[in-house]
């Protein structure tokens, strides 16, 4: 009777260890799907940011120096934005292209 009450105590153990694994296995996976959560939401928030209107940008024209507001632009490419200008002070066309941020990086090429 001894060695079946012992067996019986074992098999409990054995059950309250492989309940125990399998609801560290659950939390883990829970705090894994709490980051890819975050991690999508973050994702979601900079696509949608990413959609927004880029505005546009006045560029000195490369003949007279007077800003010149561009009469079209194309797409975001690479991280950069293009335009075609026309300066109406000295009737010179010119596109532009010009990079993102506080202090956008511009390149101008005469047509």
């Amino acid at each position: 009777m001894a060695e079946n009450g012992d067996d019986s105590r074992r098999k409990v153990t054995e059950l309250a260890d492989q309940l125990t694994s399998a609801r560290n296995a659950l939390d883990g996976t829970e705090r894994d799907m709490a980051k890819v959560r975050l991690a999508h939401g973050q994702h979601v928030q900079a696509a949608e940011q990413a959609r927004q209107p880029v505005k546009a940008l006045d560029v000195k024209c490369p003949g007279c120096g007077a800003l010149v507001s561009p009469q079209r632009t194309g797409a975001v490419v690479n991280g950069y934005r293009a335009g075609t200008f026309d300066c109406a002070a000295c009737d010179v066309t010119f596109e532009a292209r010009w990079s993102g941020g506080t202090d956008p990086v511009v390149t101008v090429r005469e047509i």
